[in-house]
């Protein structure tokens, strides 16, 4: 197992922009290096990592890297699963996930039937299966256009536009916007299709509240309020999301961890982003040329 540690930067090279850790297999190699020989031709600087020094601590050495990236992207295949410093890496990217205060943003690029791991089981993935060509191009322009999704461009009425835009993409069955349910105004309400672990299909009722911040982060009361709302509704089928530009603080990730509310943060959100370039380019003006 190794890395590639992509260092992007503005064509000029005086604006030094979010770094790309890749994470595979030694039998994955090849296509490793294809995605970073791609990643060089869009004008990213790719440096391929082979093999540490000798002396080296490579654990250390890993999460140092792991640290200062700002994408962790892992091939996932059967090489992989049977890696255990892959393993090591995985825990250590969820670790960071999920208590760094850095935006990092964790994309699993999957190579073959291999199941994505459990820890990032939920995420929306890359699929190499069918047109590795395809996929590794589509990636490419979407890092090199999107090295740093600015939501601070956006206002309050933007960001909502957005989300509304992405409830529908997502496959909301139906979508009210600014309703009233049970004496109370929220900023969606939406249906969504899912299937059981039986295979049969049922309707999920979701209520979604979008918060923007363009610097700050979302405060412990303003969770708070939010879950207070949800639990006027007592015991209903309605699911609750919080959709944020922002992180939340560490105080804040305590109060919700034993809830049923969904959290989607700014990372996450940048994530989702990155498979759909339509949206990027009619909400944040960039075409990904």
């Amino acid at each position: 197992m190794t890395g590639v540690k992509v260092n992007t930067t503005q064509g000029d090279g005086t604006k030094k922009s979010p770094e790309i850790f890749l994470s595979y297999a030694a039998q994955d190699l090849p296509i490793a290096q294809l995605l970073a020989m791609r990643l060089q031709n869009a004008g990213l600087r790719a440096d391929l990592d082979t093999s540490l020094s000798i002396g080296v601590n490579w654990q250390k050495a890993v999460e140092r890297l792991l640290k200062s990236s700002d994408y962790l992207l892992f091939l996932c295949s059967e090489a992989a699963w049977r890696s255990s410093e892959f393993a090591s890496e995985l825990r250590w990217a969820n670790e960071l996930r999920e208590f760094a205060d850095r935006d990092i943003t964790l994309i699993p690029i999957r190579l073959d039937n291999a199941s994505i791991p459990p820890p990032f089981a939920n995420l929306q993935y890359l699929d190499l299966r069918t047109d590795p060509l395809g996929a590794i191009d589509t990636l490419v322009q979407l890092l090199n256009q999107t090295v740093e999704l600015n939501f601070s461009a956006l206002d309050p009425l933007g960001f909502e536009n957005l989300i509304n835009d992405l409830l529908i993409d997502l496959g909301s069955l139906s979508l009210q916007r600014d309703v009233v349910l049970h004496g109370q105004q929220f900023d969606f309400h939406c249906l969504f299709q899912s299937v059981d672990p039986f295979g049969a299909r049922k309707t999920e009722n979701w209520i979604v509240e979008v918060k923007h911040y363009s610097s700050s982060r979302l405060s412990v009361s303003a969770l708070s309020e939010i879950l207070g709302r949800a639990a006027r509704f007592g015991q209903t089928d309605i699911r609750f999301a919080l959709i944020t530009s922002g992180q939340i603080t560490s105080a804040g990730r305590e109060r919700i961890a034993h809830t049923e509310l969904r959290l989607v943060e700014g990372v996450e959100l940048k994530r989702i982003l990155l498979t759909r370039p339509h949206l990027i380019a009619k909400h944040l003006g960039l075409s990904g040329k």
